[in-house]
């Protein structure tokens, strides 16, 4: 599965309970009380029925918006206006994702890859030596196989497998890849879409990079 560039998007997303909201977009966000030391305020426009929301129930996600790339995080709604076609929220956490492609967030080549025909043994092995927890699985230094990862390995022996089976009895196949040119802000919500760990970078159907949840999370500055 191959991520593609959503450069030209102009629309910005928005979900309630971590779901997107697939016929609605915000189109302004008026901050009300911005600089206030405890609470920020704003006022949300859409396209789209404001009917899809509920007043305190319903925890909202914005963004990232298409030129300074802003996400805003963890908005409650407490008031809403059908006339309008607005929302008014609490929001918790605004964060300016990072512009850059993911060539410059990704591991360092040379990446760790696993041939198709590897066993078991021969995976842990390699994850041992190079203090990794997984790797691509490739045919002739091309990602054609899948991705396994030393849980694929343990669930594989839990069920009975043995060191001598091949990985790619329990690799998994729908591999997640990217090209390197990618901006980070658009694959940053594949990973828990796709429920993946990592993210295989991909020039001329040959890895050259991988991206992990972990690289991204130390993007960002603790919270206070």
């Amino acid at each position: 599965m191959n991520i593609a560039d959503y450069a030209d998007e102009s629309l910005v997303p928005i979900r309630k309970n971590e779901e997107l909201v697939p016929s609605v977009n915000v189109s302004e966000i008026d901050f009300t009380t911005l600089c206030h030391p405890d609470i920020c305020q704003a006022v949300v426009k859409l396209i789209g029925s404001v009917r899809l929301f509920d007043i305190g129930g319903d925890a909202i996600t914005i963004g990232p918006s298409p030129v300074n790339k802003l996400l805003v995080r963890g908005g409650e709604i407490y008031g809403k206006d059908e006339v309008s076609q607005s929302l008014l929220i609490t929001i918790t956490e605004m964060i300016s994702l990072p512009k850059k492609q993911i060539q410059y967030y990704m591991s360092s080549p040379p990446v760790i890859c696993i041939e198709e025909d590897a066993t078991f043994a021969e995976a842990c092995r390699i994850f041992t030596e190079a203090r990794i927890h997984g790797a691509p699985v490739t045919e002739n230094g091309q990602v054609r196989g899948g991705i396994v990862t030393l849980t694929d390995i343990a669930d594989g022996i839990a069920d009975g497998k043995a060191l001598s089976d091949s990985v790619t009895d329990v690799m998994t196949h729908d591999v997640v890849t990217a090209s390197p040119t990618i901006n980070l802000y658009e694959v940053i919500g594949r990973f828990k879409q796709e429920n993946i760990g990592r993210l295989i970078i991909v020039k001329d159907e040959r890895p050259v990079g991988i991206l992990t949840q972990s690289d991204i999370i130390r993007l960002f500055p603790p919270s206070p």
